[in-house]
């Protein structure tokens, strides 16, 4: 499985999962140029993609997906909540509505790509995080979220490579700049995850099988790279040692597992 962060933050985020059956991007927040640019410096094309995966409809993942859905036509998975919020809007214009496949909930098979959706809270329609299983491999990412279910800690505890949202530090975002609703948001179960939230969830998750975790959507303004890391180092002394932890942000992390 070979899986590249093509950027990850407030500002656009985009991912690419290949397979030996083909590619699929995991949100299109971004360009569409944008993410040809960044897939052909890393050595990949998106004539290969056969799908793409929308966790939810804010504009941050989906900034790039009509002007992709014309060029490209390929499937797009969502859930019935994203759909009805994206067609309800205007932001995508036109574009084939037979592209539009519905994710039911539970695991299914798209060619050799098992996908299981995690629901997260967020203040989004009907937004998830995804568990993709292919070639005896598993790769589970979740971002966008202001806590964790149960099941997202299952699918941790059982992947072999983790992408997990590390947003702000706390302390960071109640003296920041931020307006105080902002603040509110970000902080509330339907914001997103904090350095020390994130920690906790993996350090009662994380097994002998995870051979490798990225820490994604790091906010500019509320988080510092090298503090996100160390909340995560300072919370896995079991494993820190063996367990490569990446930075995603606005330059690709390219990964093989």
């Amino acid at each position: 499985m070979h899986y590249i962060s093509l950027a990850s933050s407030s500002k656009g985020n985009a991912a690419y999962l290949a397979t030996a059956a083909g590619a699929w991007l995991i949100d299109c927040g971004i360009s569409m140029r944008r993410i040809g640019q960044l897939l052909a410096g890393q050595g990949q094309s998106l004539d290969r993609v056969r799908g793409i995966f929308l966790s939810h409809e804010h504009r941050d993942h989906i900034a790039g997906l009509g002007p992709l859905l014309r060029r490209h036509p390929v499937p797009c998975y969502a859930t019935e909540g994203t759909w009805a919020a994206l067609l309800a809007g205007q932001g995508l214009g036109t574009f084939d509505r037979g592209l539009v496949h519905i994710l039911p909930e539970g695991a299914q098979t798209i060619e050799d790509l098992s996908v299981s959706l995690l629901g997260l809270s967020h203040d989004a329609a009907q937004p998830i995080g995804f568990s993709f299983a292919a070639e005896g491999v598993r790769l589970t990412q979740v971002t966008d979220t202001g806590q964790a279910s149960p099941a997202i800690g299952q699918a941790l505890a059982a992947s072999d490579m983790v992408v997990l949202e590390a947003n702000h530090d706390v302390d960071l975002v109640k003296t920041g700049p931020y307006p105080f609703y902002l603040k509110e948001r970000i902080l509330s179960p339907y914001g997103h995850l904090s350095n020390a939230t994130a920690a906790r969830l993996l350090a009662g998750h994380l097994g002998d099988r995870t051979r490798l975790v990225v820490l994604a959507h790091l906010s500019e303004k509320n988080n510092r790279p090298e503090l996100a890391r160390k909340t995560l180092v300072d919370a896995l002394p079991d494993h820190a040692d063996r367990l490569p932890i990446l930075l995603a942000g606005h330059d690709p992390v390219d990964v093989h597992i």
